[in-house]
């Protein structure tokens, strides 16, 4: 229970960082999280596309490699992960 209320916090404040393009901040403050709960598909879908708006494709790939194998068939996990 713990587990996912936590999941959901850090979901929420992925969500709401995306939303005011502050990228920097997800790679600071979300990808970490994303380490610690690496069965957490929005948070690696976020982290995913952040660092692909940063311009950095490789980290992009690994968190949205991530994404896909936890929702195969995600549209935006998929799209994403063909223009990295």
């Amino acid at each position: 229970k713990q587990a996912e209320w936590n999941t959901q916090i850090w979901d929420r404040l992925a969500n709401v960082l995306f939303v005011q393009q502050q990228y920097e901040k997800i790679i600071e403050k979300i990808a970490p999280a994303a380490e610690n709960f690496p069965e957490d598909f929005f948070l690696n879908l976020i982290v995913g596309l952040a660092y692909s708006q940063q311009g950095n494709d490789k980290e992009a790939k690994n968190y949205l490699m991530r994404a896909v194998e936890l929702n195969p068939n995600d549209a935006v996990a998929l799209t994403s992960l063909g223009f990295t």
